[in-house]
Formats: C-alpha cells, structure tokens, sequence
C-alpha cells in the first residue's frame, strides 16, 4: 500500500510539473479551450431545440471557431520562426469571413497582440472607452439588432456575444 501511495504521488508530481511548464505554450492553451468548445456546442444545441435565437448562433459560431484549431490547424494556426498567429475564423454566411488574429512571441511563448485580416460585409470594428476599453466589438453596421462580438484585447479566451 505504501508503495502504491509512493508511485501516485510521483506520477502527481511529474504530472503537475509537466501541466504548469507548459501552461504558457499558447499551442497547448489553444488546443485544450478548441477541447472545451465541442462540449460547449453540445450545451449551445440543446439550449437551440428551445430558442433558436441570434445570440445562440453567435455563440456556436464563437465555438465552432475555436473548435477550428485542432479541426484545421493548417488554416488557423501559422508560425514563422519568431511569430506563432492563431486565426480565429467566424463564418457569416454570404457576407464572408471574419479572421481575427492573435499573436504570440515563439521565444517568450508571450501573448502579444491582436489584428482583424478580415471582416464580414456590413461590418465594422467599434472601439469602446471607459470599462469597455480593453475589447474591441464587430457590429453590423447596416442592422444595429445583430447581436454583437466582443473581443478582449489582452485575453483570445475572452470573447463575449451581446444582444444589444
């Protein structure tokens, strides 16, 4: 018993070590939130068989996106020898592709920064002040009733769909 207690609490150890040294590696972050998004879907699909609203598609886009990491590396996620970009890729239909880029340092393995490579038709980026000044918003600028996206600027993990 002593033993067994002993081999658990070394495969423990290592295995705490292994997942807070890599907690940096945006690969492995990335990766582990495209894991989660398929059992948001699940939740978002059961919530559509009640209301199939704007909100809840959005929504499904937003995890259908992040989904898209480990379904299609080769499209969202690039690297040069010093840059690793993870495209986050929203699909509106007709009006096109929304691509919002997130950039990280391969040395630092350091969150950087964000860029828009594409919007949609009839969409523009809004800039907030205040509280909300740390996101940027796609809205629809030729139907102000489409729910909006909000993206955090300092966190990709942090993207909000708003009603009004």
């Amino acid at each position: 018993m002593k033993n067994i207690l002993s081999a658990v609490m070394v495969v423990l150890f290592i295995f705490g070590f292994l997942s807070t040294s890599h907690a940096e590696d945006p690969d492995t972050l990335w990766k582990a939130r495209a894991a989660q998004a398929s059992e948001k879907l699940k939740e978002i699909k059961k919530k559509m068989a009640k209301d199939d609203s704007k909100v809840l598609r959005l929504e499904g886009m937003v995890e259908s996106a992040y989904a898209m990491i480990i379904a299609a590396p080769d499209v969202t996620m690039k690297k040069t020898p010093t840059l690793a970009t993870y495209h986050f890729l929203l699909s509106y239909g007709d009006d096109g592709m929304l691509d919002v880029v997130y950039l990280y340092d391969l040395k630092t393995k350091k969150y950087i920064g964000m860029r828009i490579d594409r919007l949609p038709k009839n969409r523009g980026v809004v800039f907030f002040e205040g509280k909300l000044d740390n996101f940027i918003t796609i809205s629809n600028y030729t139907d102000m009733k489409e729910p909006k996206v909000m993206f955090s600027k300092s966190d990709p993990f942090k993207i909000y769909v708003l009603d009004k």
